[in-house]
């Protein structure tokens, strides 16, 4: 993901120097101790900027990947075969909780803050409204194929699988 986003902005991904820092990347950033880190743009980027430390943010779709979707529900074929209701629960859930958010942002957000003890108001909003202006939970419920297309050859090209997915088989209903 670094070398395509590297290559992309026309850097040469060999010489970036990489160091591994964890699952911390806003302290890491925060404290100078790294110049960049690979991070989710709607969670760390909105945390590193409401702190106030300077950043840029290369989102991988602004440099040569496809836009992407932002959640996808896998399971199993064993799983999908035992527990088909299941699987269709969960599905519709968490369809249903992307329209509700999308629908009605505030109301999603209260919902999400009654149910996890110790979020911060303020940063979960920030998030929030971070993804709702990039449009990230649309299209709510269904896959666009032509982004899945791209991105599964995007993926292949640049060596983060080591073959092209068949998307007829991973999903479906397309």
């Amino acid at each position: 993901m670094l070398d395509s986003v590297v290559a992309g902005d026309g850097g040469q991904p060999g010489q970036v120097d990489r160091v591994t820092i964890g699952f911390d990347a806003v302290a890491a950033l925060a404290a100078g101790k790294v110049d960049a880190a690979t991070a989710f743009w709607n969670a760390e980027g909105v945390t590193l900027e409401r702190r106030g430390v300077p950043t840029r943010v290369f989102r991988v779709d602004d440099f040569g990947a496809p836009r992407y979707p932002e959640l996808v529900l896998c399971t199993s074929d064993d799983e999908l075969k035992t527990n088909p209701h299941l699987v269709d629960a969960v599905r519709t859930a968490t369809q249903g909780g992307y329209t509700r958010v999308v629908a009605d942002p505030d109301a999603a957000l209260s919902d999400l803050l009654d149910g996890v003890n110790g979020l911060d108001e303020s940063e979960q909003r920030a998030q929030l409204e971070a993804l709702m202006r990039a449009h990230a939970f649309e299209p709510v419920g269904s896959f666009d194929e032509a982004a899945l297309n791209a991105w599964a050859g995007w993926d292949f090209e640049h060596g983060l699988v080591k073959m092209q997915p068949d998307l007829t088989a991973l999903f479906p209903q397309l």
